[in-house]
């Protein structure tokens, strides 16, 4: 029998792996984002809901007496960028007063700007233009870059496309460092906006930290204010920038998440308030014209290119995105029409991670993901370079640390790989009736293609049967010699029981106690129907109707109801320790 063997043979072998586990990557991000959707996490959505209603919500007036980093002058200037740069990779925190001002006043500069930017190349001295796709908190990627193309819009011009924040380490340090870029050159510094630049989205706590709990981490009794105005930041970011090279008349539309068969460029930049969408949802829709608003946002922030190796067919059209619940798969005959009817040579997208950094989806639409290792994976970061006298943009690879698939792989990738086992263990039902087609002895043992097939058809294609033979001995028992698996073992062990770590200490207690205060209206100390009814209608009016309950009884269950149909403040706190201890910690994915 096969055992889970951690010497993986030949080169072939491992570059399998490595891709297999970038498409689980995949797959379980996608799964969470439709999750969040429907069902975002109860106390993280009412933090976000009343954020700016806590006790607990203090602005700087200056620089704190005790602070020993780098101490920024007025002047947005190269000099104090660099002592910048040099104290995030050393790990120091820059002061909550500095982080608050660098915000708001790029808050100032955005708002000023066009829903769609133009990027121009009309210099055939200068040296171009560098798009960067997601980066998500990975400020060594961002050093890196910086370090070889030299500070954005010295030399090149830079397009940062979105996702800045969520999963990473570092995810203030980049905002900041990106902001800092931006307020320097504001005309040779784009940001676009991608999906987690959104309230919503910053609460999720998978498979890395998230920016919610990130900010209450590092600033301490200022974490709201800072997190408020970023919230308000996000929407203010622009949607898509045009990159038009004057010298070669080519031009590229720079997007997030992509397109739709819908999508009006001339009703997004003249008439859509980009600014309304603090959150990107279809909750709270009253009207047609809202709805066409916002499925041109998602459809930019959200939509992912239809392909072969992901199971599309009719490979043509376009569709909603079942994978994300939001946006929509867009087909290579939308991103042709779209590119001719604009005059645009391609399209240019992150939103997804690749193996290599980056894809050629269509014949006009490239993807470009920015963050290398992305949630301890083994893919490649890149960049698109464009020069004046090139006809198209070249990309360039990286890894930023040593990234290599060795005997410990399985160890690096096991709680990717649990995750992964938890989601077909959701589906055992649904999937133990398509594998027991095969299973003719009914002994639980059926081919290995038969088992790769039914599984890839069952995650619509997302992954490749190949790639799936790649990690069936994590998942299955498995026996070599006959090329069989037993599916039944993988329904046999389950996941998700034992707790993975707890994050909470007396800040955070603080801003439980301060919450409690603030949904107990009358300050009796207790939280009744009736606080709960009124406490909903705020999370709907500020977040949207997705929620864990349909209402305010089951919303009082949930948070720890008493017999009296009352929740006190012990009560409040022991169900938010409950649900904070079974949130996977941020050094365990």
């Amino acid at each position: 029998m096969e055992s889970k063997t951690k010497n993986f043979g030949s080169n072939k072998m491992e570059n399998e792996l490595n891709t297999a586990l970038t498409k689980i990557l995949n797959i379980l991000e996608m799964e969470q984002d439709k999750q969040y959707i429907s069902n975002a996490d109860l106390f993280d959505q009412l933090l976000t809901a009343f954020s700016s209603d806590l006790s607990s919500v203090l602005k700087p007036s200056g620089v704190a007496k005790d602070y020993v980093g780098v101490h920024l002058g007025p002047v947005y200037d190269q000099q104090d960028f660099k002592l910048l740069l040099k104290s995030f990779k050393n790990n120091q925190v820059l002061d909550a007063f500095y982080a608050l001002r660098i915000i708001e006043d790029a808050k100032k500069k955005l708002s000023q700007l066009p829903n769609i930017q133009e990027c121009l190349i009309d210099n055939p001295l200068e040296s171009g233009c560098i798009v960067v796709g997601d980066l998500h908190g990975n400020f060594n990627d961002l050093l890196h870059i910086i370090q070889k193309y030299g500070s954005p819009g010295i030399d090149f011009k830079f397009v940062f496309n979105g996702d800045f924040v969520d999963r990473g380490n570092k995810q203030i340090e980049v905002l900041l460092t990106l902001l800092y870029a931006f307020l320097m050159r504001p005309d040779r510094v784009f940001v676009n906006r991608g999906n987690h630049e959104d309230i919503s989205m910053n609460v999720r706590n998978w498979p890395k930290t998230n920016f919610f709990n990130t900010t209450r981490q590092t600033y301490g009794k200022y974490w709201n204010a800072i997190f408020n105005s970023a919230g308000e930041l996000f929407s203010y970011f622009p949607l898509a920038t045009i990159i038009h090279n004057r010298i070669t008349e080519r031009k590229y539309f720079v997007v997030h998440g992509g397109i739709g068969d819908q999508t009006d460029l001339d009703y997004i930049q003249h008439k859509l308030d980009r600014k309304k969408f603090k959150k990107v949802t279809f909750n709270n829709v009253h009207s047609e014209h809202e709805a066409l608003e916002a499925k041109y946002v998602s459809d930019l922030l959200w939509s992912d290119p239809k392909s072969r190796e992901n199971g599309h067919e009719p490979l043509d059209g376009c569709c909603f995105n079942t994978n994300r619940n939001l946006g929509c798969f867009f087909g290579p005959d939308v991103t042709c029409n779209f590119c001719e009817r604009h005059n645009f040579a391609a399209l240019i997208r992150s939103h997804q991670v690749r193996a290599k950094g980056y894809s050629e989806d269509h014949e006009k639409c490239i993807t470009v993901f920015s963050a290398s290792h992305y949630c301890e994976g083994h893919n490649f970061g890149a960049i698109l370079k464009f020069t004046p006298d090139a006809l198209y943009p070249k990309p360039h690879r990286y890894k930023t640390k040593v990234g290599d698939v060795s005997d410990d792989v399985y160890v690096k990738n096991e709680n990717l790989i649990k995750r992964f086992k938890a989601l077909i263990q959701q589906n055992e039902a649904e999937l133990s009736t398509k594998f027991r087609v095969y299973d003719t002895d009914g002994n639980g043992w059926i081919k290995s293609d038969q088992w790769g097939e039914v599984l890839s058809q069952f995650l619509n294609g997302n992954i490749a049967k190949n790639h799936l033979m790649a990690v069936k001995s994590f998942l299955c028992e498995c026996d070599a010699d006959n090329d069989l698996v037993n599916y039944r073992t993988v329904f046999s062990q389950k996941i998700g029981d034992e707790k993975c770590g707890s994050f909470y200490d007396k800040n955070t207690m603080d801003v439980v106690e301060s919450l409690f205060d603030v949904l107990d209206r009358n300050n009796d100390r207790r939280i009744s129907v009736s606080d709960a009814k009124e406490a909903l209608n705020v999370v709907s009016q500020r977040l949207g109707d997705s929620y864990l309950m349909h209402n305010a009884h089951e919303f009082i269950k949930l948070l720890g109801m008493g017999k009296d149909n009352f929740v006190d403040l012990d009560e409040f706190k022991r169900t938010f320790l409950k649900n904070e201890e079974i949130t996977l910690s941020a050094k365990e994915l």
